[in-house]
């Protein structure tokens, strides 16, 4: 993200960080009915953030 406010200038609309949880979390099973037309894959949370906003 440094490298891209070095050139574009700084960021001023982002998602907020997710919460981070210590235990695990129950995920529903009709999750695998869904399919997913897009990914993003992201070095570091921040940047899926930046992307995610944006679309």
């Amino acid at each position: 993200m440094s490298r891209w406010e070095e050139i574009n200038g700084e960021v001023t609309n982002i998602l907020p960080s997710s919460r981070e949880t210590s235990r695990p979390i129950e995920i529903n099973s009709e999750v695998t009915a869904y399919s997913f037309d897009r990914v993003i894959v992201c070095n570091t949370a921040k940047i899926a953030q930046f992307l995610v906003v944006r679309d």
